[in-house]
């Protein structure tokens, strides 16, 4: 008799299809999220070459994604920063680190954006398998940081050039500041610890420091934001000199007073001409 027969194998294969199915979901999900997110996205191979950039990427660099690809991106750099970005790139590569910095990126038809870059080692088996980050652009940060760093500068060179003592209070911290002005027109070094204004007012003379108290706590607290006062003042050995204070007071949106900046002149050689004229007229 001839007998056949049929050998049916049946393999389990829903694992399987759940893990595909929930690849597909998990890039779905990346894609959705790299579409519409309003930073830049870029990924790489485990060799470093770039493989993927989202359009807020291209957007920022004014190139189509292709022209990324591979090192590609690196012509989007600036000049004067490809040089430092490539360093610092190959180092964290290397290192399978985490890989932060600031740089600037030129778009196309020229505008230059300052961009923050942040990108992490993929896990794989054998060490990372790529590299994914995201840019952000920081332009306005930038520029606000420069011109707050160019008006610090202008105030420190304001504050040397004048002959004045320069004194600075945060009235919500306490903090106060003086210029080198300070130390050469009374010969006191104010303490470079412990500030406040209590240290000024002790050197203010006795006759003068209840009215002069008065006065600035009146100004501090009332609506205005200059404040303008006469007194004598301690110099170093003890004699005194007139001084003609006058302070800007910087006030929140409420009006209470934050900030004071101030001007100490030494006046004392103008009194005394003041003092001699008065007798002459006699």
């Amino acid at each position: 008799h001839d007998h056949r027969y049929h050998v049916t194998i049946v393999r389990d294969i829903s694992e399987r299809k759940q893990a595909e199915i929930a690849l597909r979901d998990s890039e779905e999900r990346f894609r959705t999220l790299a579409t519409n997110a309003p930073v830049g996205i870029f990924q790489t191979d485990r060799e470093g070459r770039c493989i993927y950039v989202n359009s807020t990427w291209c957007r920022l660099a004014g190139r189509p994604p292709q022209d990324a690809l591979g090192s590609g991106w690196m012509d989007a750099v600036h000049p004067d920063d490809r040089l430092r970005v490539s360093r610092r790139w190959s180092v964290c590569f290397e290192r399978s680190e985490a890989c932060k910095m600031d740089y600037r990126l030129r778009h196309r038809d020229g505008i230059v954006y300052w961009i923050a870059s942040h990108a992490v080692p993929l896990p794989g088996s054998d060490g990372h398998r790529g590299y994914i980050g995201t840019i952000t652009d920081i332009t306005e940060r930038q520029a606000a940081q420069r011109a707050l760093e160019a008006s610090e500068e202008r105030y420190a060179l304001v504050t040397r050039a004048t002959n004045d003592a320069i004194w600075d209070i945060n009235l919500l911290t306490g903090d106060v500041w003086w210029n080198e002005s300070y130390d050469q027109l009374w010969g006191i070094r104010p303490p470079e610890t412990n500030q406040s204004l209590d240290w000024w007012f002790d050197h203010i003379h006795p006759d003068d420091v209840e009215r002069v108290q008065d006065s600035f706590n009146g100004a501090v607290h009332g609506t205005a934001n200059v404040w303008r006062c006469g007194y004598r003042y301690h110099r170093t050995g003890g004699e005194c000199a007139d001084v003609l204070d006058q302070a800007y007071i910087t006030r929140d949106a409420g009006g209470k007073a934050t900030r004071i900046l101030s001007a100490m002149a030494d006046i004392t050689e103008l009194k005394h001409r003041e003092q001699q004229l008065a007798g002459l007229a006699r």
